[in-house]
């Protein structure tokens, strides 16, 4: 009976220790971070760990009348050596991305975008788009920039268009708007005229414009303004 005990409580530690390290997982991202050693990404060498430790416990339950007690702890050794295991990298990868991250970090950036075609006036689609990306919107016209950059090329405003399904280049530029899905490329007619795209930072021309990465800023006044005009 004790024996039956401890196999209740290991089991429920481990997928409770399972659940737990998924919803890590989720919310940093991680499905965007791939191991250089398993070449999977987190979430899903997470995932794999848990359908291990699910299948171990299930197998502990319906054969725990037949088996010895060497094949009970075997299954016990099994499902913390897999729970540790995940843990000990999880842990050890974070910490080893924060090293080598440009940012020395997570970040959590904000910026304020809008867009004006041919003197009309457009806003980010009033929807959330790419939640579980690095870089996303909330439906509230701000870019959200939410992860580990290894690069600041990671953070590119271009990026930001690419996870939304658009694109953004110095020439041409997609993006779904607040009036469906809309595109502009330098040498069009706008306005029966020979249309550019040119981009505005707090009021001021950036030639950057698809390279240009946001102020380090996670709300309030001293946030970037991003303009987008094509005329």
């Amino acid at each position: 009976m004790k024996e039956e005990i401890l196999l209740g409580k290991i089991t429920l530690s481990a997928f409770i220790a399972m659940i737990l390290l998924l919803q890590v997982a989720f919310a940093h991202g991680a499905e965007e971070e791939t191991s250089e050693i398993f070449q999977l990404s987190k979430m899903q060498i997470v995932i794999y760990a848990f359908l291990i430790v699910a299948i171990l416990s299930i197998i502990a339950i319906l054969l725990k009348s037949k088996m010895d007690d060497i094949s009970k702890k075997i299954i016990f050794g099994l499902i913390a050596i897999v729970v540790i295991v995940v843990t000990v990298y999880l842990v050890g990868s974070t910490i080893y991305t924060n090293l080598k991250s440009v940012t020395h970090g997570p970040v959590h950036w904000h910026a304020e975008i809008e867009f004006r075609v041919c003197n009309v006036e457009y806003d980010l689609a009033h929807e959330e788009i790419a939640v579980d990306k690095p870089l996303h919107t909330h439906g509230d016209g701000l870019i959200h920039i939410e992860t580990t950059p290894l690069s600041l090329e990671d953070v590119h405003l271009h990026r930001f268009f690419e996870y939304i399904g658009g694109e953004f280049t110095k020439t041409s530029i997609s993006f779904p708007s607040n009036k469906g899905m809309i595109s502009a490329k330098t040498g069009e007619l706008c306005n029966n005229k020979i249309g550019a795209l040119k981009m505005f930072v707090n009021g001021k021309l950036e030639p950057k414009m698809d390279e240009y990465v946001i102020a380090p800023v996670e709300a309030g006044e001293k946030m970037d303004k991003i303009l987008i005009v094509f005329d």
